[in-house]
């Protein structure tokens, strides 16, 4: 994810890299992803699925053009809320307790 938001202001004699970096963060996220499958529950699945397409839609604004702002300040946000939601319910189905791990707050003030 840090790659697709990094993404968002990309100049162009940057994409060819950043396509290679996202490339290899795409390939991690499939092998996390049957593994995912593998060992999570149901809740975790879902929530997990939640996220993933949150993160594809990142990306998919990153590359449009003409760069537009508010698509990108929602899809960030998206994503972002998808990571906390996917956090708890892998939280829950592990049965980790400890309080709030939110980010969202966190994250969105930061930028």
């Amino acid at each position: 994810m840090r790659y697709a938001k990094r993404l968002g202001g990309a100049e162009e004699g940057r994409r060819a890299a950043d396509l290679e970096l996202l490339a290899a963060a795409n390939m991690r996220r499939t092998q996390d992803w049957e593994s995912l499958l593998l060992l999570g529950d149901a809740t975790t699945v879902e929530a997990g699925r939640r996220w993933r397409d949150a993160v594809t839609q990142t990306e998919r604004v990153a590359w449009a053009e003409p760069r537009d702002a508010a698509a990108w300040q929602a899809a960030l946000d998206e994503s972002d809320l998808a990571r906390d939601a996917f956090h708890v319910a892998a939280r829950h189905g592990l049965g980790v307790s400890g309080g709030s791990v939110e980010q969202f707050h966190h994250l969105r003030a930061r930028r």
